[in-house]
């Protein structure tokens, strides 16, 4: 009774006199009287009271997958099952809930579908059925989900038939841009003298306004553009070289380059119209020098930073001045040795 009764008012009683028993929480029922009798002489007499039938009240059950009509425990009309609830008093006078037997209902789990290009299955409760289909312009086929009847597992996901849920493709161009082919439905390759991956993109405005298909991957094969004029040879004769092949140049005919034929290769599937052509074998050979040199004086008081004037003199082959036909100059880095050292500062 430590945890049913409060006798707490009834612990000094003088024969003949009475006081009030309540139940304790979580107990509850009316209280009564108690009378120590007047002509009590046993100073280990407790006091006198009717039982007042406590009863174990537990707080409200807040599981939503029971319900209580008319005294009775059932399971609620979203749970399926067999209710079983019992009020239990835990150590420490704490009364709780052990209800068991009854599982709520669960709508299935849905993929997240697009809104601008699905319509249809937003929400699926069990034992119920939806269709998702395509909305205009997008293109694909119309399916159906189906939830279980009696789902109790909010994991469980929907059966779709005939197939997954719909992708909804983006409408097909009006016009093929320029350099693609369409092999099959959502499927795009490069057309003849066209090379590359295509990829194809779909784009939707705001508000889902203007969804359109975008063509990007396929580029042009082209002729690769004519030799760099630093490889000395005649560019009339290789002035464009088609995508994969070969072609010989000869040498310029001046008086300071010397040299047989120079062969070039232009990439297959080169896409590059300023490209020039691969050198895969021969070499034209400058036989002029310049009379001298200047030292270089850095004018430029900046770090990393060269700025000045180079001067050098005329032009001779073996000591013989008389050399035409010099169109221009390659300037360079060069060690003690007269080596070139880096890339081509000018021309």
């Amino acid at each position: 009774d430590e945890c049913r009764l409060d006798v707490s008012n009834c612990s000094s009683l003088a024969a003949g006199e009475n006081c009030t028993v309540r139940c304790k929480a979580p107990f509850d029922a009316d209280p009564v009287v108690a009378i120590c009798p007047a002509d009590n002489t046993n100073a280990s007499q407790q006091p006198i009271h009717l039982d007042p039938g406590c009863k174990l009240v537990c707080p409200e059950l807040e599981d939503p997958a029971y319900v209580q009509v008319d005294g009775v425990w059932r399971c609620a009309d979203n749970a399926i099952g067999n209710a079983s609830v019992h009020c239990l008093l835990l150590p420490g006078c704490e009364a709780v809930w052990n209800a068991s037997g009854c599982d709520l209902l669960e709508a299935c789990k849905l993929p997240e579908l697009d809104p601008c290009r699905v319509d249809g299955c937003e929400w699926l409760p069990p034992g119920e059925n939806c269709t998702a289909r395509c909305k205009a312009p997008f293109l694909g086929f119309a399916v159906e989900g189906r939830c279980p009847a009696n789902n109790t597992n909010a994991s469980q996901e929907a059966i779709w038939s005939p197939g997954p849920p719909p992708s909804c493709r983006c409408p097909d161009p009006v016009e093929v841009p320029v350099g693609y082919e369409q092999v099959d439905i959502g499927e795009w390759r490069c057309a003849e003298n066209y090379t590359g991956i295509p990829v194809a993109t779909c784009v939707v405005g705001a508000n889902c306004s203007s969804p359109h298909l975008v063509l990007e991957g396929c580029f042009l094969v082209v002729p690769c553009a004519p030799p760099s004029l630093s490889y000395l040879t005649n560019r009339t004769q290789c002035l464009s070289v088609p995508h994969g092949s070969d072609c010989n140049a000869s040498c310029v005919d001046t008086f300071c380059v010397r040299g047989g034929v120079v062969r070039y290769e232009c990439p297959l599937m080169n896409t590059d119209p300023s490209r020039s052509p691969d050198v895969i074998a021969g070499q034209c050979e400058v036989v002029c020098e310049v009379c001298s040199a200047e030292d270089f004086v850095d004018v430029d008081v900046r770090a990393d930073v060269l700025s000045g004037s180079f001067k050098f003199g005329p032009v001779h082959s073996s000591g013989d001045m008389a050399v035409t036909g010099i169109e221009g100059y390659r300037v360079y880095f060069a060690d003690g040795c007269g080596q070139r050292r880096g890339e081509l500062l000018g021309y």
